[in-house]
């Protein structure tokens, strides 16, 4: 065979190659290790999806789908190695050379297909835990991700199998025609792969930090979609040797160690996709909850729209003194129930005054609110309209709760889960949906029972479902529960749980 120019030399002294000294023998062992860590990641994956959450979803299929390429992949390459794969071009017979050319033309033409399933798997992932809604940015960002691996890896197979024309001319030299450097493509399709994982790697991070979590599992999340970095790092190692290796002619030997770095790009991409989203199986249902909640923004909105008045502020507005508002004992308020704004600032001194009254207490009230009180009380007890209500100034109880206990309790909003303070025990003994409805009302009635008299006198006001507006009051500010009528339904539970606990 004709042995490539300035190459002569070494050739005349090379009678036999030693593979006990060949680079070959890494590619041995990346390939072993790394398919051998894949198939028990994705099958445990599959396992978990298919026989105990029984909740496979597309990324599931489109991962087993990138670990069957990635098995072809691995046969494609062994195959090449048997014919030349990490030796010296001159070192090899012209037959075998051939036979390498057409599996190495093969590896890549793989290669795309097989990278864009994986990054299909990891951004559906995505798509189902941080985009449910189909207005969001990160959903618009996600389709945008996959559309343009789409057309990019389709491009670049299309490129490998029309590479030389004829085609034969890949593995036969001798034929008449012409050939495009094919290390152009590689350095094109490396860069595109770094930047395209690293917007893989930034997006889920983004989505984490804007949910409302604790610190620790925002760094605890992220770290799990972190693990992306190495693929990050395989690609730009890829890229490096992509662009060092633009003008070889030894393509047996020097285009060993971009393939070396392809097969740890492959590896880690199929690592990732099956870790990261058996974790979902595990986290991403609570993410997807949390992001149902209000984000921080609006919530700072909502606050500075409506006037925030606490007990002490209350009192100075009114001219009477804190000691004059009854104050529950410590062990019913240590947990305070708190909402959305439930009434005005009046009506909350008014329905103090009528409670005592009621129980057989002398209200101890400035004189000149007297007739403001009465006023109020008998505003409320009418039930004035949705337009009235909207021009009373709202009092939202957190302040109220962080004066009588220094305790807040919230829920998370539309969901049928436990309070932010309750312990999960509480309702992990608990199976089945009605069990957990049970327990979860159990919960909120004993907080119920420490309220403050105006919050116990509120509830009770949303419990007549026999009243249009109040129904429509309790659908709209307790978002606690589950929608239309069984809202109501629950919410009359907790009254007469309430009831029950408090008269033991």
């Amino acid at each position: 065979m004709t042995v490539p120019g300035g190459m002569q030399a070494s050739a005349s002294e090379v009678h036999k190659y030693d593979y006990r000294d060949s680079v070959r023998y890494w590619n041995v062992v990346t390939q072993a290790t790394c398919l051998a860590i894949s198939t028990v990641l994705v099958w445990m994956r599959m396992y978990s999806k298919l026989l105990i959450t029984k909740a496979p979803g597309w990324e599931d299929f489109c991962c087993v789908l990138a670990w069957l390429g990635l098995v072809a992949y691995v046969v494609i390459t062994f195959q090449a190695d048997k014919y030349g794969n990490g030796i010296h071009i001159w070192e090899v017979d012209e037959s075998d050379l051939r036979k390498y050319s057409k599996w190495a033309n093969t590896s890549q033409i793989v290669y795309g297909p097989l990278i864009f399933i994986t990054k299909l798997s990891v951004l559906l992932l995505y798509l189902r835990v941080f985009a449910p809604s189909f207005r969001s940015k990160t959903f618009f960002c996600i389709h945008a991700l996959i559309w343009l691996n789409l057309g990019f890896y389709f491009a670049d197979t299309i490129v490998k199998i029309f590479e030389c024309s004829p085609r034969a001319k890949i593995w036969d030299k001798s034929l008449k025609g012409h050939c495009i450097n094919i290390n152009i493509p590689f350095i094109v399709t490396s860069s595109i792969n770094v930047a395209s994982d690293f917007l893989i790697l930034v997006l889920p991070i983004v989505s984490v930090w804007r949910l409302q979590m604790r610190n620790s599992k925002k760094w605890g999340t992220s770290a799990i979609f972190a693990a992306g970095i190495f693929a990050c790092m395989c690609s730009i190692m890829r890229l490096v040797v992509s662009v060092q290796n633009k003008t070889v002619t030894d393509k047996t030997y020097d285009w060993f160690p971009e393939f070396l770095w392809t097969h740890f790009f492959r590896r880690a991409r199929t690592l990732i996709s099956s870790s990261s989203t058996s974790y979902s199986s595990r986290s991403a249902k609570k993410a997807i909850q949390v992001t149902s909640w209000p984000s921080s923004r609006s919530v700072r909105q909502k606050k500075q729209s409506s006037r925030d008045l606490s007990m002490t502020e209350l009192c100075q507005s009114t001219n009477c003194e804190l000691d004059d508002i009854e104050q529950q004992p410590e062990e019913h308020t240590r947990r305070i129930f708190s909402g959305a704004s439930y009434t005005t600032a009046g009506a909350q001194v008014a329905l103090t005054a009528r409670l005592r009254t009621n129980a057989g207490d002398q209200p101890k009230l400035c004189k000149l609110h007297r007739d403001s009180i009465r006023t109020d009380d008998r505003r409320l007890d009418n039930f004035p309209s949705s337009n009235h209500r909207r021009r009373q100034t709202p009092v939202t109880t957190v302040e109220m709760a962080q004066e009588r206990s220094g305790i807040v309790v919230g829920l998370n909003k539309g969901h049928k889960t436990t309070p932010l303070n309750t312990p999960k025990t509480r309702i992990s003994r608990t199976k089945g949906q009605s069990s957990r409805r049970t327990a979860f009302v159990r919960d909120i009635a004993r907080e119920v029972v420490g309220l403050a008299p105006y919050e116990r006198r509120i509830i009770e006001l949303l419990r007549n479902t026999q009243d249009k507006r109040a129904r429509k009051l309790a659908k709209k500010r307790l978002g606690t529960f589950s929608r239309g009528k069984r809202k109501v339904e629950d919410m009359q539970r907790v009254i007469a749980e309430s009831r029950r606990v408090a008269g033991h």
